[in-house]
This record gives C-alpha cells, structure tokens and sequence, in this order.
C-alpha cells in the first residue's frame, strides 16, 4: 500500500520540520490540503527544495479552475478535487505527468453514480472518511463493509481513502483492496515515526476490530449448489477470482468449500466428468473462522496452520455461513 503522510497533522513542528524527520521512512507522498488557500503552494515550492518525494495535493474549493496555473509544478505528482465543495458543472483536468482523482465522502448521497459518472475521467478515488481537510477525525468500522462492496463493484479503481487510518486500518484496508491511503495523526504524532510506517506496512497486524467487520459478505460469494453442474462450477470459480467457491447443502447450510486444489484432486485421481455430481469435489472440513473473533484471533490462527490459505470462510456460532476473509490482495502486495 502506497502512504501519503498528511504534512500539516504535525502538532508540535513544522512543515518542513516534519518532512525532514519523514524522508527515507518510505513515505510515497506528501499530502497537503488545501481549503481555498493558495498559500499552500509556498510550502510546496518549500518542500521542492529539501526533498524528493512527490506531492499529494487535495484542493478542497468552490472553483478548481482557480487553482489551475498554479498546479503546473514539477513536485505535484497526484491532484484530486473534492466534489461536494465544487459549484457547478465540472470536467476533471487532464494535466500531463499528473494523476487526477476525485475526492468524495463516503456518505455521499449518490456515492456510486457520482462515483459511476466520473469513474473514465480519472485516475484514482480519494473516498474521504472524515471531514475534508480537518485533522484527528475517527474512522467508522461500519465503513470497511462499504468500501469492500466499492471495491468489488469498481474493481478497476485505485482507491486511497484518508481519515483515521492508523495500522490496524490500513492492515484491514489491504485486505480489502486499497491501494493506498492518507495518513495523518497516527503518523505525524506517533512517538516514533520510523516504528509507526513499519507497524502500518506490517502483515501481521494485531486488532480487536471483529472478523464480521470487514469480511466479504455471503451475498457477494462465489455459492454453489448440489444443482450446479461442473462447468457452471468452474465458471463461477473463474468469474470470482478467488479460487473457490462455497458449498451450500439441499436445506442452505454451509456444507464446505471448492477450491482449485479440490478440482484438481479429482483430475489426479482420474474420476472427472463433467456429468459427476458436485458433492464429489466438495472439501468438507476447510479451516474457518469465527465472524466474532478478531484480527488477533485471526492472525494467531493462521499461523498455526502448516499450509497456505488464501480465503478463509467466515461462520457464525451455528456454524452458517457469514462471509469470508480473502487474503489474495494482501499477499499480492509481497
């Protein structure tokens, strides 16, 4: 996940104090917001000159255009647009050697259609968890369920989302499939910098926040049947791009899982025909999980298993079928 530490989050230093402290910490932008302030544009000339990391600028104003002969700066390297704030019609910029992105609060009344309508004229999604520009604000844990169902349903978004992200955020986050993300106070007044980027970059990151929290949801899995034919199986397993799929028995239980690996025991030992009964690739007793255990519980678990496991199901304590924790994204990152 790339990190854009948000420079004016820094209580007790300056800017440039901060950025110092920051650089070779493998911080991948300097975020700066600015609300109608053309004044931020000398800390970004300021920071040209003491550092090589690109700026994160997030113009948060009633006419963008404004702003627009000052953006030509060779430092500038991402520039996204709060879209609440502007007044009247708007057309993304293209700008060369720029990145263009909207900026949007995630509890926009018309979050996926703007979303939708502007998706083709930018190049990433700054989803906005807390008030634009403000520093300190909390994330909502019900917002992991929301960006995950953003996620799945833009899929071919760079999504970086600011507001609150700390370690245990970003570990979920990436999970998830956020590319990036805003780091503000967590980073900024950490006590130790250096050991607040390795905790937030870290795959093993411990957190009470419940599997149930931020797992992919039953109604967005891959669920078959004992109706479904094989090749309707392996075509659901292809369109998902998890590699398995759910089981679910005649009365709607949860009866097991259907990985690659399964189908290609039934190859090796020879029994396959697309005629054969579903049931005979079902795995019957996969690892899982609790949907109210924590990442904690998670991380411990997994460890403890001798083999790899990309997607756990998630149970509840009737042992039905919640959702799952798919670790695909974050391996992905290694």
């Amino acid at each position: 996940m790339k990190l854009s530490a948000s420079l004016y989050s820094r209580k007790q230093s300056t800017l440039l104090e901060s950025a110092r402290e920051l650089e070779g910490l493998m911080v991948d932008y300097w975020h700066i917001d600015s609300r109608e302030n053309f004044s931020v544009f000398e800390d970004i000339d300021s920071l040209s000159k003491i550092s090589d990391t690109p700026v994160d600028l997030h113009l948060i104003a009633k006419n963008p255009a404004s702003f627009y002969s000052d953006l030509h700066r060779e430092n500038i390297r991402r520039i996204s647009f709060q879209i609440e704030e502007i007044e009247g019609d708007f057309a993304f910029p293209k700008l060369e050697y720029k990145e263009i992105g909207l900026a949007i609060m995630i509890g926009h009344p018309d979050l996926e259609d703007t979303i939708a309508h502007f998706e083709s004229q930018v190049d990433f999604i700054l989803l906005m968890m807390t008030t634009p520009g403000v520093s300190g604000g909390r994330f909502d844990k019900t917002h992991f369920v929301r960006i995950s169902q953003l996620v799945q349903k833009f899929p071919n978004v760079h999504w970086c989302i600011d507001g609150g992200v700390n370690h245990e955020i970003s570990y979920i986050l990436r999970l998830i499939g956020v590319q990036s993300a805003v780091v503000g106070s967590y980073l900024l007044n950490h006590e130790n910098m250096a050991q607040a980027i390795i905790q937030i970059r870290s795959n093993h990151v411990r957190s009470e926040y419940q599997v149930k929290d931020f797992c992919i949801s039953k109604e967005n899995l891959p669920l078959v049947t004992e109706t479904t034919t094989v090749i309707d199986l392996l075509s659901i397993i292809q369109q998902y791009q998890l590699g398995i799929a759910f089981y679910l028995n005649r009365e709607g239980e949860f009866g097991g899982v259907i990985s690659n690996a399964d189908v290609r025991r039934v190859l090796i030992q020879g029994k396959f025909s697309y005629e054969m009964p579903i049931q005979d690739f079902v795995n019957r007793n996969p690892k899982c999980i609790n949907e109210t255990d924590s990442t904690t519980d998670m991380i411990e678990y997994i460890r403890k298993i001798n083999f790899p496991i990309l997607v756990l199901p998630v149970l509840d304590k009737l042992k039905r079928l919640k959702g799952a924790i798919s670790f695909h994204k974050l391996l992905k990152e290694e």
